[in-house]
């Protein structure tokens, strides 16, 4: 065996192990990329624990299109309900964002919030059409719009991610309850 031969089987085997080593960094980046997402979602969701968010959705979906009209916009609502709309449309923006940057995964944040999305935008489209016609800012929560586009299509059956509960728990019998016989006059 020459020189050049022992030198090529060298630079082969160096190669695999090169080839090893990035692909099992980029599996650890992969894996490292998806935690963080999961991680940057639950952080984002911790704002929904708060009394005061809820408030605030409760009174942008059922309250506000009743006691007020979308004649002046958002800018023409009383302060409470500009409030009520910074905080809660302004939230779901923000994860519209992080999925369009990457941030989150855009299945899991829609099988969490689909339904207070569209719920939320139904009920604020007049106000914020209305401001962007005001206003000239043709953007206003343009990315809570297309969030809601994507949301208002989204099939909980159809996505598979770590947030899916494959079955409600009020649905699941327990072994406890399972065994007990109803009694005669219940049957």
């Amino acid at each position: 065996m020459n020189a050049t031969n022992v030198i090529s089987i060298l630079a082969i085997g160096v190669s695999i192990i090169a080839l090893s080593a990035s692909t099992r960094i980029g599996m650890n980046q992969s894996r490292f990329s998806r935690r963080a997402s999961y991680s940057t979602l639950l952080d984002a969701m911790s704002e929904l624990r708060s009394v005061k968010f809820h408030d605030d959705q409760e009174y942008l979906c059922s309250t506000l299109p009743l006691k007020t009209k979308p004649y002046s916009g958002i800018g023409g609502l009383p302060k409470e309900a500009r409030r009520a709309i910074y905080n809660v449309a302004y939230f779901y923006e923000q994860i519209a964002a992080m999925v369009k940057l990457g941030l989150l995964n855009q299945s899991a944040a829609m099988y969490i919030l689909h339904h207070r999305i569209t719920r939320l935008w139904k009920a604020i489209e007049p106000y914020v059409v209305k401001e962007r016609s005001i206003s000239g800012e043709t953007h206003l929560l343009a990315l809570l719009e297309e969030f809601n586009s994507i949301a208002v299509s989204f099939s909980v059956d159809s996505y598979t991610g770590i947030w899916r509960v494959t079955q409600a728990p009020h649905q699941v019998q327990h072994e406890s309850t399972a065994a007990v016989p109803k009694p005669d006059h219940l049957r």
